[in-house]
């Protein structure tokens, strides 16, 4: 079975939704390292080239100070993102709605206040980092044991951890098979 080490998601596209769900569901031993993947509206290559407040950035960011309050902060802040950007009716337009979603998470919204571009700028090195080391162009995209990078498409959530497991076992085997022989 192959081992996940990392996955790039952004917060705003339903795919990384999807390969979160995914990913959650799996045993604890397959627990893959969280990174921000920026996806620029208007062509926008970088984090650091944007001209305007981003939702997107901004949530990324926020996850970025999440980490760094621990593994539990980091999941739960993830698990609220996802929940709150895939809801059609909230408008994360509004920082109300997306500094109250980190503040519910637990997170010191004055910290993220005082060195936001920092925060900003941590998405920017994970970004950088998935373009120029693994060829990521867009999220989600799986690492599998630092060597290979998968994009993911789920076309509908993973209801549960056997399901979850049956998808892995799946991807491993398509790992293993021969270039050649994939489809």
């Amino acid at each position: 079975m192959i081992r996940p080490t990392a996955v790039y998601l952004d917060f705003t596209c339903p795919w990384s939704a999807r390969a979160w769900r995914w990913l959650s569901l799996l045993p604890q031993r397959f627990a893959v390292d969280v990174r921000p993947y920026w996806h620029a509206e208007g062509g926008v290559d970088s984090p650091w080239d944007r001209v305007r407040t981003d939702v997107g950035l901004e949530l990324l960011a926020l996850g970025e100070l999440a980490r760094e309050h621990g593994p539990r902060a980091h999941r739960a802040y993830i698990d609220a993102a996802f929940a709150a950007a895939q809801v059609p009716r909230t408008d994360l337009g509004d920082p109300e709605v997306w500094l109250g979603l980190a503040e519910r998470a637990g997170l010191d919204l004055g910290r993220f206040a005082a060195d936001s571009e920092r925060w900003r700028a941590e998405v920017g090195l994970w970004h950088r980092e998935a373009e120029d080391r693994f060829g990521v162009r867009r999220a989600p995209a799986l690492v599998v044991e630092d060597r290979a990078v998968l994009e993911l498409r789920l076309r509908r959530s993973v209801p549960d951890q056997r399901e979850a497991r049956r998808l892995l076992g799946e991807v491993s085997g398509l790992l293993r098979a021969p270039v050649g022989s994939r489809g």
